[in-house]
């Protein structure tokens, strides 16, 4: 394909999206959302398409496993220089520690993404969110 090629380890483990979200007190991830697509691996098919992955929001993950890959979530997002709204993806391996997989400084806000998923599983609401959201930014766009 090109003379260059990027290879990487395969992790087995749960797969887990985390949304982060800025306040006035910085950034705080919001419970992971665990996701199992029904046959197979979460390819585009089992992404885009309803029915076919099953989102449990929170993650069925123990306390310590949970606070560690929000932990990780809250880093990696401040590490990219994300700000406002993010979903860092990360697989959870065998040991309990988290690998990532990657960011999106625009996560998806469709019946099949994961970040109305957590808002929802963190009692917020999606509106006051947003607004909240706006707010800052002007805010901090004024300074």
């Amino acid at each position: 394909y090109a003379e260059v090629a990027l290879i990487e380890q395969r992790v087995h483990g749960i797969e887990v999206a985390v949304t982060v979200v800025d306040d006035e007190n910085g950034p705080r991830a919001l419970p992971a959302v665990e996701i199992v697509p029904t046959e197979g691996v979460y390819s585009f098919e089992a992404r885009y398409n309803a029915g076919e992955t099953t989102f449990y929001a929170p993650a069925r993950l123990n306390d310590a496993t949970a606070a560690t890959v929000a932990e990780a979530a809250v880093v990696a997002h401040e590490t990219l220089g994300l700000s406002y709204l993010s979903r860092i993806d990360f697989i959870i391996d065998a040991s309990g520690q988290p690998v990532f997989l990657e960011a999106n400084a625009l996560p998806g806000l469709t019946e099949t993404s994961s970040a109305p998923l957590a808002i929802e599983a963190a009692g917020l609401d999606i509106v006051r969110l947003f607004d909240a959201i706006a707010r800052l930014g002007v805010a901090r766009a004024k300074h």
